[in-house]
């Protein structure tokens, strides 16, 4: 009977159990109702009979990256949709169109030169009699 008490005394002193808990915190609801998590903390335990662990580690960081990420999509889309809204199309020209404007500064250009030419010559004519 004393070697199977002191048996299972043995066994409850080595006895270890090990578990894992997550817990994420979620900031306040923004304008659209949408929580965002701003940290998650894990817990990292191992228990002993003799001696208890404890580990935590805080990603705030990376959720943080993730919140700004998302907020950022969500401002590129909306932004996009505004750009699309406010985009109004122009008509291609037509062929008339089209020649109008490549030649119209030709033309303008030559009509010019006929006006000043055509001056010329009347004060030419004027002087000469």
């Amino acid at each position: 009977m004393q070697q199977d008490i002191k048996r299972v005394y043995e066994r409850v002193n080595n006895f270890t159990y090990g578990f894992t808990q997550f817990k994420t915190e979620y900031s306040a609801p923004d304008s659209t109702g949408k929580q965002h998590p701003t940290s998650t903390t894990e817990t990292k335990g191992k228990v002993n009979s003799n001696t208890t662990e404890k580990s935590v580690t805080d990603e705030k960081v990376l959720l943080q990256f993730e919140q700004v990420k998302s907020s950022l999509d969500s401002l590129k889309s909306t932004v996009e949709y505004f750009v699309k809204q406010n985009t109004q199309t122009t008509p291609p020209l037509t062929r008339w169109q089209k020649l109008k404007q490549d030649f119209g500064m030709f033309a303008l250009g030559v009509s010019v030169a006929l006006v000043l030419l055509i001056i010329g010559w009347l004060v030419y004519r004027i002087r000469k009699k």
